[in-house]
């Protein structure tokens, strides 16, 4: 099994940047229906 066969694909992430504010990462997560972000430096 490769990890590629187990990550998240690039394209489906969700990604957000360091400097957004803890109410806009959990409006993302909302909108996005997912549990996680990727936080962008």
């Amino acid at each position: 099994m490769l990890v590629k066969n187990v990550m998240t694909p690039h394209e489906k992430l969700v990604i957000i940047s360091a400097m957004a504010t803890v109410r806009e990462a959990l409006s993302l997560m909302k909108a996005h229906k997912v549990r996680s972000v990727v936080v962008n430096k």
